[in-house]
């Protein structure tokens, strides 16, 4: 048992901080039609991942302002791996992305 929990420890240290909850998390995509399809336009993120069709990042940093989020991400896709970021700005079960004048996204239902 204590072994079991000695490693249970061990791998939440090693697995960084959890980020609490957050309004953007979930999937997204641009219409209802493409929720639940591999459209290069869908969004999904939850905990310390952000992922598209062919692209999964870690989100290494975060920053938020009155509402608006940016990540900060370490992506990989396709044999490549680069730095990137997003900014969020999450209304409920909407969602700009690329900031106040970025792409309409809605949530998608699971």
């Amino acid at each position: 048992m204590r072994y079991a929990l000695a490693v249970a420890a061990i791998a939440s240290v090693m697995a960084g901080p959890a980020l609490a909850a957050q309004p953007f998390e979930g999937s997204w995509a641009e219409q209802t039609a493409n929720c639940g399809s591999d459209s290069d336009s869908n969004i999904s993120i939850s905990g310390r991942k952000y992922r598209t069709h062919e692209t999964e990042c870690s989100i290494s940093k975060m920053d938020q302002s009155k509402g608006t989020y940016a990540l900060f991400l370490s992506c990989s896709g396709e044999g490549e791996k680069w730095t990137d970021a997003v900014v969020l700005v999450p209304q409920g079960n909407r969602m700009l992305v690329g900031g106040t004048s970025g792409r309409p996204m809605i949530r998608c239902r699971n």
